[in-house]
């Protein structure tokens, strides 16, 4: 995540950028993995964060201009994530006492979000979905 938080400054990485085939690597892509994570309208008013929108892979004007847009949307990503965390995690921490059904292993993902500075968008796109599908469950939040 640091990674990707310091290259919306200026970094040597944007030299680099030219020389690389971006259409080529995002047509193989799986787009799904791009997409945000669907939330309901009760987390939505939880975090006061406006929900990123899934990340554009498809319009891919020049490779620099793809470049930018492409780490300012992941930043977006991450704070949504950020707050999320900050915002459930001692509702998952309760759970978790009270021996709620994957509860542990949850919050042990979303700590390891947090503390994995290797960890990928992909890997923390699944822990924040699976965390939402979690939470859906209840009513009353």
């Amino acid at each position: 995540c640091s990674l990707y938080r310091e290259l919306l400054s200026d970094s040597i990485i944007r030299c680099f950028v030219p020389l690389v085939d971006v259409y080529r690597v995002f047509q193989t892509l799986d787009r799904q993995q791009y997409t945000f994570p669907q939330t309901k309208p009760n987390i939505d008013d939880i975090v006061a964060l406006k929900k990123p929108k899934s990340l554009d892979i498809a319009n891919v004007n020049s490779k620099k201009e793809f470049f930018d847009q492409f780490i300012k949307q992941i930043n977006e990503w991450f704070n949504w994530f950020d707050q999320f965390i900050d915002i459930f995690q001692p509702i998952i921490d309760w759970l978790k006492a009270h021996n709620v059904s994957r509860s542990n292993q949850l919050l042990i993902d979303l700590l390891r979000i947090r503390d994995d500075p290797k960890m990928t968008l992909i890997e923390m796109r699944t822990i924040i979905d699976d965390a939402l599908k979690n939470l859906q469950t209840f009513k009353d939040l």
